[in-house]
């Protein structure tokens, strides 16, 4: 998604890895219509400490350095801000009146400035962030509203919900205009307890476009490491949010179409053509997916996810998340989680997703070498066609619901220079969709050099009337191409 800040929500450790949530939608944000000018509101200087309502410092509420890597502190404008600096900083912006307006007692402000290689200096991406107590939770329940109202209202910006059973959170994205530089800006709010926590990235569409995967992470980050330390300190949680009630009886209905591992920054293998990812060395970070078809549900359905990663046979995490269906339920879903494979060992991953009471899950296993792994062999290959056949052989493109037929993939292989595993991957697809609409049927084969084929028998699914795309993916090294053929179905 480039150009766009992925949502981002908690984070969850364990011994031997981390793991972070990325709820990443199918479609790229939408930036507000309007651009906020900032005036005379900037990253502000340090103040005097005072107490919250619960006897805490506002240090309680500083995020370690490390939340921002690869962006380094700016120390220049970090540390405590005092009721006078407090309204006038970054984000006094996002709120229509000043924060005494709900009782602001302290608060901690934090920038962090990062500058990718290649990039000009124009371009350096600022992460902010600012921890603040209220006297109560009503108080900062109220400036939390206040912000996300207010944003939404000045931008022309949706929010997005990031909340958790314990905590209030919104996302919105916009255009920010300060110091005559238009750039793009993230900004997340949260509530926990008497404490608001906000966040912001702002960075040129040139930057924004270039660096969106590190962008997400550093946000991610810094929400998380707020969050945490937040829930340590703020108190009781906030009031429970109403949870929406399906008001129509639609039947529910989903399936799991893979749980895979795949490259950190890979982008959505909606056809699930490509291998997933199966040897790595130790510290690389890998996505965590699971892809999923709901063919009925009603609209905005509450559902909850579960991933368990285990090493050699012991648990590193078990964590669940809850989640939710927009309001097109009917759709191929995938979500992910970026996962350091931290220690060599064996890992098995499972995620499981429970809807309605009833629960599917599928597994995954990924090999994590301590020295790196043998680099793949080059060759180079074409696929020459993808045709489907009948019982006898001959080329056929209408049958039967329920009738056999055959998928035969023909391509041609140069330069290798012994033997190799290949990886053949057929899934059925409704036309111009690109998605899976069956789980993919996955062969692995041994390849030679020269002309070859491999060819595949399926029954055609009882679809009556429809026109399904039958796509053949060749996966030879770390290249993938794919072809496809046309199956009509008569009734």
């Amino acid at each position: 998604m480039v150009g766009a800040f992925l949502l981002s929500s908690v984070a969850a450790r364990a011994s031997g890895g981390t793991i972070v949530v990325l709820h990443q939608r199918t479609n790229a944000m939408i930036y507000g219509s309007k651009s906020i000018h900032r005036g005379i509101h900037s990253d502000v200087r340090a103040g005097s400490d005072s107490r919250s309502p619960i006897g805490q410092s506002a240090t309680a509420l500083q995020l370690p350095a490390t939340a921002y890597t690869p962006a380094t502190i700016n120390t220049q404008y970090s540390g405590v801000v005092d009721t006078t600096l407090v309204d006038q900083d970054w984000f006094r912006t996002n709120h229509s009146a000043p924060y005494e307006t709900w009782g602001w007692q302290t608060g901690y402000y934090q920038r962090a400035d990062w500058l990718p290689a290649g990039y000009s200096a124009t371009d350096t991406i600022t992460f902010r962030y600012l921890g603040s107590f209220f006297p109560n939770a009503s108080s900062a329940a109220a400036a939390y509203q206040d912000g996300v109202t207010y944003t939404q209202t000045r931008t022309g910006a949706s929010s997005s919900s990031c909340s958790g059973s314990t905590f209030s959170c919104a996302d919105m994205a916009y255009h920010v205009t300060s110091g005559g530089v238009s750039q793009l800006e993230e900004y997340t709010v949260l509530q926990v307890g008497v404490c608001l926590i906000e966040a912001s990235v702002d960075a040129t569409q040139t930057a924004a476009s270039g660096e969106t995967s590190q962008i997400e992470t550093t946000l991610t980050s810094i929400d998380s490491a707020a969050l945490q330390a937040a829930s340590t300190v703020c108190g009781a949680s906030v009031p429970p949010q109403p949870s929406p009630t399906p008001t129509t009886t639609t039947p529910v209905a989903f399936t799991i179409l893979s749980v895979r591992a795949e490259t950190v920054n890979s982008r959505p293998d909606w056809n699930l053509l490509s291998p997933p990812v199966t040897l790595v060395k130790a510290g690389t970070k890998v996505r965590l997916s699971v892809y999923y078809h709901v063919s009925s549900a009603p609209q905005s359905f509450a559902y909850s996810e579960r991933v368990t990663v285990k090493r050699n046979g012991t648990t590193l995490v078990r964590q669940s998340y809850p989640d939710k269906l927009g309001t097109t339920p009917v759709d191929t879903y995938r979500n992910s989680w970026t996962y350091t494979m931290a220690t060599a060992g064996s890992y098995a991953i499972t995620i499981a997703i429970t809807m309605n009471g009833h629960t599917q899950a599928l597994s995954t296993a990924v090999t994590v070498q301590a020295a790196a792994p043998p680099k793949p062999k080059k060759t180079s290959f074409t696929l020459n066609s993808v045709q489907l056949l009948n019982n006898q052989g001959q080329p056929q493109s209408k049958f039967q619901g329920g009738a056999p037929f055959y998928v035969l993939v023909n391509y041609t292989v140069r330069h290798l220079s012994s033997r190799a595993t290949s990886y053949v991957a057929v899934t059925f697809e409704l036309p111009g969709t690109g998605k899976a609409l069956y789980p993919p049927n996955q062969y692995q084969i041994t390849t030679v050099n020269g002309k070859q084929s491999y060819r595949a028998r399926f029954f055609v699914p009882v679809r009556a009337g429809s026109v399904l795309k039958i796509v053949a993916g060749l996966t030879i090294g770390r290249t993938t191409h794919q072809k496809s053929a046309s199956l009509t179905i008569s009734g």
